[in-house]
């Protein structure tokens, strides 16, 4: 019973942490305005994202109801001067990018998007569509702390047609080089991108919706 209660223990401290955090994100510029925005945070990740040793976090939030605009990501920093039970409760926001990243209609599971920090500290935003249409693609966007700011690093992406198997597609760009592969329908080729080390801010009207050139008819 006392393993119990002491799990509950943590397991309540660990949500006051979360929404702790949230709040602190959502009141720590003007681009978060009020603490409605915590109730549109869709995806959290948590992870040493610039190397420092301490813990920092991503959020894909939701746009307004009321708002054509795709996701929002933005990214918090750690310092370590809240540090209390395992986790960092101090954060500063570091990047806010609106319109960043597709994520789905109508909340189906088959479009979600979604954040995950590895052990090297890179943040990939997930997106993908494997519910809606004929048309399914997946994407992963890559973003990496360099010389002190947080860049795109890399972009994968992968499409094909559900009543047409033989239309397919795929690029995997390496964005700290411009160097990759792009491929169409089975032919492959080297794909150089002038893409490079753009940042987050930048990325959505830098890039566009089809960086790799996979739909061009030409």
């Amino acid at each position: 019973m006392a393993m119990l209660l002491s799990t509950i223990v943590r397991v309540e401290r660990h949500m006051r942490w979360f929404w702790t955090l949230c709040l602190s994100a959502a009141l720590a510029a003007p681009a978060f305005a009020s603490e409605e925005l915590a109730g549109r945070i869709f995806s959290v990740a948590t992870g040493d994202i610039n190397g420092d040793g301490v813990d920092d976090a991503a959020f894909l939030i939701v746009a307004q109801e009321d708002s054509f605009n795709d996701h929002a990501l933005a990214v918090s920093f750690g310092d370590g001067s809240g540090f209390e039970d395992g986790f960092d409760r101090t954060m500063t926001l570091q990047l806010y990018a609106p319109n960043f990243v597709w994520g789905g209609t109508g909340g189906l599971v088959g479009n979600r998007a979604s954040l995950t920090i590895d052990e090297r500290g890179s943040l990939k935003v997930l997106s993908h569509n494997s519910a809606l249409g004929r048309g399914r693609w997946n994407q992963t966007i890559t973003v990496a702390w360099r010389n002190e700011q947080l860049v795109v690093a890399g972009y994968t992406y992968a499409f094909y047609d559900t009543l047409d198997l033989e239309v397919n597609g795929s690029c995997d760009l390496n964005l700290l080089t411009g160097k990759g592969e792009v491929s169409r329908n089975g032919v492959s080729e080297v794909l150089e991108s002038d893409l490079v080390r753009i940042s987050v801010e930048t990325w959505k009207a830098r890039a566009g919706d089809d960086p790799c050139g996979l739909y061009n008819d030409d």
